[in-house]
């Protein structure tokens, strides 16, 4: 993976094309997949511990990922978002900006880069505890249920994380050199 910290031109438009996928798709649906899958968690421990113990490492890393994306996505949607949608506009409309509160979006970008590798790390631990989220031959349906909303929850993240890194890092660092001159 590029690094996304390297500033490269890209057009406005594909910056709020994928800021848009973000909010419209990717957050909603990592909200609604974390919900589903506590009591899932939950229920497959209580039914299957006994006989099949990574579950409880399930339960434990489906709570570690939970706290890392749930606080993750607020401070994108609540600071990071806000300032790229700014930028967006300024670009489009040949605006003039002040300079963020936070210096740069380098500075919230390189938290949330440092995020992802963290919420990568625990998806491969997932990955690997699950056997690549295949449920066992005695799994019953609650179990398979947990298998295959994490095995989704996985992909969507990293297509998610790939179109942060990739797409809209690098245009939002692109845009603030642009106006600001940084």
């Amino acid at each position: 993976m590029t690094s996304p910290l390297a500033v490269v031109e890209i057009d406005p438009s594909r910056v709020s094309a994928s800021l848009a996928r973000l909010i419209e798709h990717h957050h909603p649906f990592t909200r609604d997949c974390l919900a589903e899958l506590a009591p899932l968690c939950r229920r497959v421990v209580a039914a299957h511990a006994t006989r099949h113990p990574e579950v409880l490492v399930v339960d434990d890393l489906v709570s570690s990922l939970r706290a890392e994306l749930l606080p993750h996505m607020e401070k994108e949607e609540r600071v990071l978002f806000p300032w790229v949608v700014q930028l967006v506009r300024a670009a489009r409309d040949g605006q003039r900006l002040a300079p963020p509160p936070f210096r740069s979006v380098r500075n919230p970008i390189w938290v949330m880069v440092g995020e992802h590798g963290v919420a990568l790390e625990i998806v491969a631990e997932l990955e690997e505890v699950t056997h690549s989220f295949t449920a066992p031959t005695d799994a019953c349906g609650s179990y398979r249920r947990l298998y295959t909303t994490l095995g989704g929850l996985a992909a969507d993240l990293r297509e998610h994380i790939r179109v942060e890194d990739l797409e809209l890092f690098p245009a939002a660092l692109s845009l603030e050199s642009r106006l600001l001159g940084g």
